[in-house]
């Protein structure tokens, strides 16, 4: 939600580093890729309890993903490659994170297992509406909106990390909006098909 709402008012900061990524002559795709190296190295420092480290390159890497979006906007390269490789380096740097937290702290595997499975559920209702709804955007593909997107699952990381002991509760709401999420998607979705609308 915060993506959807907050992020239009603050593009234009991302403009101007982005103009300045554009004349170092960086590509969107390079930029995916520091994106998802800085992910796991966030989820390898978190996983050895290094929390500060693991924090900072999770935002590093969160900058860097919103960065290659608008590099490859501001400099004519958008393509269907890079928002596929965007995409899944996404879930990818998200999946380690926790899968790190997980080893740092072992306890209440199953909450940690429903994140897995909501990830699975909601990144499937938004792939679907992607792939069928046209794109009247500028994203690569059709972006439904959420309860829960990137910045959530960062700030939900984020507190994790900082509330360790209490990071089962935060996951667990975390996983709730989820399912919420991916549930008012499905809904959603399944009731443009009925009003015949598509």
């Amino acid at each position: 939600m915060i993506d959807t709402k907050i992020r239009p008012l603050v593009q234009t900061l991302f403009n101007d580093m982005g103009r300045w990524l554009v004349k170092t002559k960086i590509q969107p795709n390079q930029i995916s890729i520091g994106a998802f190296v800085a992910g796991l190295f966030s989820a390898g420092f978190i996983a050895f309890g290094q929390v500060f480290s693991a924090i900072a390159l999770l935002w590093v890497s969160g900058l860097l993903d919103v960065l290659d979006g608008t590099v490859a906007r501001l400099s004519g390269k958008t393509s269907r490659y890079g928002a596929y490789m965007d995409l899944i380096f996404d879930r990818l740097v998200e999946s380690s994170f926790v899968f790190g937290f997980a080893i740092w702290h072992n306890q209440h595997h199953w909450v940690f297992y429903l994140f897995f499975i909501g990830v699975i559920f909601n990144f499937s209702t938004f792939m679907v509406a992607g792939a069928l709804f046209q794109n009247k955007s500028d994203k690569s593909i059709y972006y439904d909106f959420g309860l829960v997107e990137r910045t959530e699952t960062f700030i939900t990381f984020t507190l994790m990390a900082l509330f360790a002991q209490v990071a089962v509760y935060i996951l667990m709401v975390f996983n709730l909006l989820m399912f919420l999420t991916g549930i008012v998607r499905f809904y959603r979705i399944c009731k443009i098909f009925r009003k015949g609308d598509y």
